[in-house]
């Protein structure tokens, strides 16, 4: 067994411990800062004091459960067929400083492209999207093993080049609701602004379980910080590899989202609202906009 292959079959403590002992091998203010959070988590106010870091994976877990349930709030008395898992892929950066910035001028370009298509088409008054952001991340090593149309859009959107450097992935899931409109109508619609192939995706939800475990599951994935590349396993079972990120990078992140915002879950998600409501039966709670927010897959935890 490699030592990656140790990393990745290692359980969420042991991957938190490695991700700690490379913070207090950096011997910098804002790491040792972040570690006094997680000294204090669980320990501090009696021990009700909690880091919110998803690093830690108590607080990770506390985070996904609280997301679960607030998705499933938000789509109540919605039917699968009028849902989707809508997946977006924006742009890379290989500076962290970079992703806030992207994140509002994405944000404020699908706010304005709903906006000329509502006043196109009345359909898309009923649209409604809970989102997580995601901060994916890829290295050039990486690349040759990823599956084709990964490969290809990223390479188009830029990867450094640079050893063991990390390229951060700006990405979106969501849970939409079409109303009205198929799916095809929405993927195609997003597509339009995010035009190269593969950018954006949307998937049906599955019809053989109740919405609320679809809505769970969905919400469950966008937060499981699971800090690896999927990499296309030929000959392997499930045909697909998890590679773990270095531990670098995990601090990189960890340390830069405490450094920057108040807590992981204004890193987590955004929203954007139903224009209108039919008064007499609304068929989904209405959702209200919010200022955009982050989402970071990112586990020290997979360490």
């Amino acid at each position: 067994m490699s030592e990656r292959d140790g990393v990745l079959h290692s359980t969420p403590q042991q991957r938190f411990a490695r991700l700690r002992t490379a913070l207090q091998e950096r011997r910098a203010e804002k790491a040792n800062v972040l570690l006094g959070e997680f000294e204090d988590c669980g320990r501090k106010w009696k021990g009700t004091y909690r880091c919110g870091s998803p690093a830690c994976p108590t607080c990770r877990h506390l985070i996904s459960n609280a997301e679960k349930l607030r998705a499933e709030r938000a789509f109540l008395g919605a039917d699968n067929v009028e849902l989707g898992l809508l997946t977006s892929v924006y742009a890379t950066t290989t500076d962290l400083a970079d992703i806030k910035k992207l994140q509002r001028r994405t944000y404020d370009v699908k706010r304005k492209r709903l906006d000329k298509l509502r006043s196109l088409d009345a359909r898309w008054n009923d649209f409604a999207e809970e989102g997580w952001w995601e901060i994916d991340a890829v290295g050039a090593d990486n690349l040759p093993h990823l599956f084709p149309q990964r490969r290809a859009l990223l390479e188009t959107l830029g990867v450094s080049q640079r050893a063991n450097a990390a390229t951060w992935v700006l990405t979106s899931h969501s849970i939409v609701y079409c109303g009205s409109l198929t799916h095809r109508d929405v993927e195609r619609a997003f597509a339009h602004t995010w035009s190269l192939p593969n950018q954006v995706h949307i998937r049906p939800f599955d019809l053989h379980y109740p919405v609320n475990f679809n809505v769970r599951e969905i919400a469950g994935y966008a937060t499981k910080f699971a800090s690896t590349v999927e990499l296309e396993g030929k000959g392997i079972k499930g045909g697909k590899v998890y590679y773990p990120w270095p531990v670098s990078w995990n601090a990189d992140l960890f340390t830069w989202m405490h450094h920057n915002h108040r807590s992981a879950r204004e890193l987590l998600r955004y929203k954007i609202g139903q224009a209108s409501l039919s008064v007499d039966n609304p068929s989904v709670v209405l959702l209200e906009p919010m200022p955009c927010t982050w989402l970071t897959s990112l586990d020290p935890t997979s360490i």
